[in-house]
């Protein structure tokens, strides 16, 4: 069933009739692989972005202790040095493997699959919080979305009807949706 897709669904998530073909078929097309891989670098960007604002100001602070404070005599004095290294390690481990997580979360080993939902289609848009989320929703399931995404649908007509959204799951990437 080759239909054409509704304008202001293709407006809202970007997407074309070469895009949601492929997505029925199971497939990312080439353009969506690239939108994905931005994606991917972003949240990876954002990540690292975010860690170093956590590491280097730690390692400033310990630098400054060190030359501040006399630390080889504290830290000679110290009993528990030992279990103070072990949770600086255990925390330090914890993020390198946060960060792998998130790169086989994102990735799925390579493969990069469309996914379909079917169920009535809702948006939700928690504007309470300091940063405001936005999501559509299919049947139970949420997927997070841009604003402009989500500004886009708020004109769609057709919200409570049957529609089938294809996301990448894992990442739970939106990439097309059309009427059930």
């Amino acid at each position: 069933m080759l239909t054409s897709p509704d304008t202001t669904l293709t407006n809202a998530l970007q997407f074309d009739l070469n895009d949601l073909e492929a997505n029925r078929a199971g497939a990312l097309s080439a353009r969506q692989q690239a939108g994905l891989q931005a994606a991917i670098q972003k949240e990876n960007k954002d990540f690292t972005f975010g860690m170093t604002f956590l590491v280097l100001p730690g390692i400033f602070v310990c630098g400054a202790c060190f030359f501040l404070f006399n630390i080889p005599v504290i830290i000679g004095s110290v009993n528990f040095l030992p279990e103070i290294l072990a949770v600086v390690g255990g925390i330090i481990g914890l993020g390198v493997l946060w960060a792998a997580f998130q790169g086989w979360r994102n990735t799925r080993g390579g493969r990069q699959i469309a996914q379909a939902i079917t169920g009535p289609l809702s948006l939700l848009g928690d504007e309470q919080r300091q940063r405001p989320r936005f999501y559509i929703i299919i049947g139970e399931e949420r997927f997070r979305v841009p604003w402009r995404m989500y500004e886009g649908l708020q004109l769609y007509e057709r919200i409570g009807e049957a529609h089938t959204l294809y996301y990448v799951p894992g990442m739970r990437y939106v990439l097309s949706m059309e009427p059930a």
